[in-house]
């Protein structure tokens, strides 16, 4: 996939603020710290774009980008991390809310990405929140990041005990480092746009 431009369409903190454009989107969501801003520039091929932080908790509105190729113009949705302890019960009822929202009801979503750290143990946020969506009518597959933080036989166990409880979704795996994967999203991203009538250059 050959990005020729990304654009900040707008950063919304509530419901009413999502944009009303008739664009395909891909929703990118997972906890805190999983590596998702560094996940989308490198779908993008931008450094700009989202913004990584060693910070965990540091994306706290759902941010729209627009995103042109040769072929498409859809959008890519930057969705704010889930399980991170140090915001008051009341501020994460709302990022909770906001997340609900977009979910269920925005029209415009045809796939989520859900990323989940394949450095560490499975968490069970990470299997409820997987447990939720199968429950759901939104289609998302797996995108396990941080494959090259941590021994291969840890990392292939925790993508093993995921893929053993949902053995019906789709996975990726992901490594900066190796810089493996994602070519992979990107034909996947490339594909559904193609089965939709959605807008094309």
């Amino acid at each position: 996939m050959t990005v020729q431009s990304v654009s900040e369409i707008t950063t919304a903190g509530k419901t009413i603020e999502f944009p009303d454009h008739n664009l395909a989107e891909f929703a990118f969501w997972g906890r805190s710290n999983v590596g998702k801003s560094t996940l989308i520039n490198k779908l993008l091929a931008s450094g700009t774009v989202a913004k990584a932080s060693k910070n965990a908790g540091k994306t706290r509105r759902v941010h729209f980008f627009e995103v042109k190729t040769p072929e498409f113009i859809f959008s890519v949705v930057d969705m704010p991390g889930y399980g991170y302890a140090r915001v008051s019960k009341d501020k994460r009822l709302v990022w909770e809310g906001l997340i609900s929202d977009y979910l269920i009801d925005r029209n415009q979503l045809i796939h989520l990405f859900l990323l989940v750290d394949a450095s560490i143990p499975p968490q069970k946020i990470d299997q409820e929140t997987i447990e939720k969506l199968q429950l759901s009518k939104v289609p998302f597959s797996v995108v396990f990041t941080k494959t090259d933080k941590a021994k291969q036989a840890e990392v292939d166990k925790t993508i093993s005990l995921i893929c053993k409880l949902n053995p019906s979704v789709q996975r990726f795996q992901t490594s900066t480092l190796k810089k493996t994967g994602f070519s992979e999203i990107q034909e996947f991203m490339e594909k559904t746009l193609a089965k939709l009538d959605v807008e094309k250059m």
